[in-house]
């Protein structure tokens, strides 16, 4: 009987332990949006893929030795909004973190972050060379640049373009490409009162259509210099000595946002991913749709083409 009333008890004091334990509500989850850049990367010796997880700010490392069987190995606390991540060795790794303003560099063998460096404003990208890394700074339209082995900031080249992100070696680690993700395609907007008046509609039951701005190639020698009085900047890829952390040249015309980079091993030839607008295509029905073109730009290295 004695048993028999212990087992009786067994709910009861489940239940009083569970009152006793506070409850810890899951708060809202903010997201912050962070724009991922270089999200993967494999180790040195690719035996370790290693992944951001932006929303839950942390790095992910995946054992690969088998590719056809990722087997998920650490889950290692960074800053907020990793969005790029990028191996120095097997075992250290630097994880840029957008909204923290940081770079958190990881021992992979210790799971944990060994070092942070701060970079303002919203970083976005790392690569290394010359003994150094070198950190897109996107408010701040400038690249960042660190000694790798005591991670003091050794300068920042003020760059020419909107929105630095995407960086990119040549293949001997002696220039480094930035690529701007806000860099526009030379248009700009003709006030209404200059502009011409729109085309008829084609239902002839409508009214005649508003006197509205347009938008042109600020180049466009029809509107410059008699109405467009300034000239502006096209730079979308920017080239950058490692050594001497000099700009050497801007390539223009590629895309109107550019949001990837990668260099050939072999011609040395610069391909950004990127879309460009085609707001220079007025009105229904020739735009048909077609705002924008996604697209690959191949730049060659050898005269900037």
């Amino acid at each position: 009987m004695a048993g028999e009333h212990r087992l009786a008890l067994l709910p009861l004091l489940v239940a009083l332990l569970c009152s006793s334990v506070p409850s810890f509500a899951q708060g809202p989850f903010v997201n912050f949006e962070a724009k991922q850049t270089r999200s993967i990367q494999l180790s040195p010796d690719q035996t370790r893929l290693f992944v951001v997880n932006t929303p839950d700010a942390r790095l992910s490392v995946f054992d690969v030795i088998d590719p056809s069987r990722p087997v998920l190995v650490a889950e290692i606390p960074v800053g907020i909004g990793p969005v790029s991540v990028n191996a120095r060795t097997d075992d250290e790794v630097w994880v840029v973190n957008e909204v923290s303003d940081s770079v958190s560099v990881v021992s992979v063998s210790g799971g944990i972050v060994t070092d942070t460096l701060y970079v303002q404003d919203e970083p976005a990208d790392v690569v290394f060379a010359n003994g150094r890394a070198f950190v897109s700074a996107t408010r701040r339209n400038e690249v960042a640049v660190f000694d790798i082995n005591t991670h003091v900031q050794l300068a920042a080249i003020p760059l020419l373009g909107e929105s630095p992100r995407a960086l990119a070696l040549s293949e001997d680690g002696s220039k480094l490409y930035a690529a701007f993700a806000l860099s526009g395609n030379r248009t700009t907007l003709v006030p209404f009162e200059d502009a011409p008046a729109q085309p008829d509609p084609v239902n002839p039951l409508l009214p005649d259509p508003p006197q509205v701005g347009l938008i042109v190639d600020a180049a466009d020698p029809t509107w410059a210099p008699a109405v467009i009085g300034f000239s502006m900047p096209d730079n979308d890829v920017v080239e950058i000595d490692t050594d001497t952390v000099a700009v050497t040249r801007y390539f223009p015309r590629v895309g109107t946002v550019n949001l990837a980079l990668a260099v050939s091993p072999v011609s040395g030839d610069i391909h950004v991913a990127n879309t460009d607008a085609r707001n220079l295509v007025r009105f229904e029905p020739e735009l048909r749709g077609h705002f924008v073109t996604n697209r690959i730009s191949v730049i060659s290295e050898a005269d900037g083409a």
